[in-house]
């Protein structure tokens, strides 16, 4: 019996050494890749950002994309902030769109186009940045230095887009070649600078602030603030609806309809495109109807002049605000101007509600105020267009307005 107690403390103590050594032998387990500090090196190689950017083809980009991260959380939160693709300049692609370069997948603006200029101006400059620093990692394990980037710089924003570098001539709706490019980007350093970590070769950009400021911009700065751009040739009808009448040329009338006709010299009714490609040899007929007889607007250039003042009504800055959409939802606005629009058997109807503190719903859709005084123009210019004793110079412009 004292023999076998001796047998068994004996057959303890030995497991208790074994589980201590295997303890031990956890804890002095060697450090991961990804766990230990990678260092970035500087090269004395100046590589360009985006390599295969030029003169001639820095704007055809395909769902250029940019989303804040939220740092302090743990989850490391992306949320959009905008992105877009370069659509080309074939009737079929732009369709409705025709004036517009770039399309948009942001279902808070859907009706809105992305500003094209300062867009232009953003990708332009893309393809001239010049890294003040170029950094090596000392590893090649992308999970490992991706890991280190964000632990030693942080990040703020995510950036990724595909570059087409060249178009298929026979069909230019078709990229011929591309190139794809994922960054990381830190938050802006104590000396103005960003670090640009390129997902692909994992090589570390240091860039001056000004050359990547369009990542401070908020996703409403992006759109451009008209609220109209559509060619004259895509609208079959215009609907009008006056909460208290016209109040100038035609006054009191509440309810319009404009039906449009495009014809050639010889009365041959033209298509959208056909419209397009006429230019001022298309003749344009319009019926309005808002009495007991419809009436012929004879005066052409005069009806012209009108539309042009619905194309150049502006906002005074793009908003989101879901709580005041909902409201105005339930109020009555001032105007209601509806835009039915067709080209090759598609149709699109956008209707802008305009409310008397200048809030304006596209299609529901709450994306700010219009530019003061531009409501009450838009409604005295229906009487006047309407009226036949005055001319397209009796019609207030939109940025002189009354």
């Amino acid at each position: 019996m004292k023999k076998t107690k001796h047998c068994f403390l004996s057959l303890c103590l030995i497991l208790l050494c074994f589980s201590l050594l295997s303890c031990q032998a956890l804890s002095q387990k060697p450090e991961t890749e990804t766990e230990k500090d990678i260092q970035f090196a500087e090269s004395n190689t100046a590589e360009p950002l985006f390599k295969t950017m030029s003169s001639k083809n820095y704007f055809d980009v395909t769902d250029f994309a940019i989303y804040a991260v939220d740092d302090n959380n743990a989850s490391k939160k992306s949320t959009p902030v905008v992105c877009f693709s370069y659509i080309p300049n074939v009737f079929e692609l732009r369709l409705f769109d025709n004036a517009t370069m770039f399309r948009h997948s942001n279902e808070t603006f859907p009706d809105l186009s992305i500003e094209t200029d300062e867009t232009l101006a953003c990708l332009e400059g893309l393809s001239n940045i010049k890294p003040l620093r170029v950094l090596k990692p000392e590893s090649d394990q992308s999970d490992a230095v991706l890991s280190n980037f964000s632990k030693q710089f942080g990040i703020a924003y995510t950036f990724r887009f595909i570059h087409n570098v060249e178009r298929n001539t026979a069909d230019i709706s078709i990229p011929k070649q591309t190139a794809s490019y994922d960054f990381l980007i830190s938050r802006l350093t104590e000396s103005d600078t960003y670090y640009v970590c390129d997902k692909s070769t994992l090589t570390v950009f240091e860039v001056a602030k000004e050359d990547l400021a369009f990542l401070e911009k908020a996703p409403e700065d992006w759109y451009d603030t008209s609220i109209y751009k559509t060619h004259i040739g895509f609208v079959h009808r215009i609907e009008i609806d006056i909460k208290n009448g016209t109040t100038a040329g035609v006054c009191g009338v509440t309810n319009v309809i404009l039906e449009h006709r495009n014809t050639d010299q010889n009365g041959t009714v033209l298509r959208p495109r056909e419209v397009i490609a006429a230019g001022p040899e298309a003749i344009l007929q319009v019926t309005a109807r808002y009495k007991a007889e419809p009436t012929v607007i004879s005066h052409t250039l005069k009806y012209r002049q009108f539309y042009a003042g619905i194309l150049k009504a502006t906002l005074q800055e793009v908003v989101s605000d879901a709580s005041r959409q909902e409201q105005l939802k339930n109020e009555t606005p001032e105007m209601i101007l509806r835009m039915v629009l067709r080209c090759d058997g598609q149709q699109k109807t956008l209707e802008y509600r305009f409310f008397a503190d200048n809030s304006v719903l596209i299609n529901d859709v709450y994306v700010g105020k219009l530019t003061d005084g531009q409501i009450s123009v838009l409604i005295s210019n229906v009487g006047i267009m309407l009226s036949p004793d005055t001319t397209e110079k009796d019609l207030i412009d939109l940025w002189n307005p009354i």
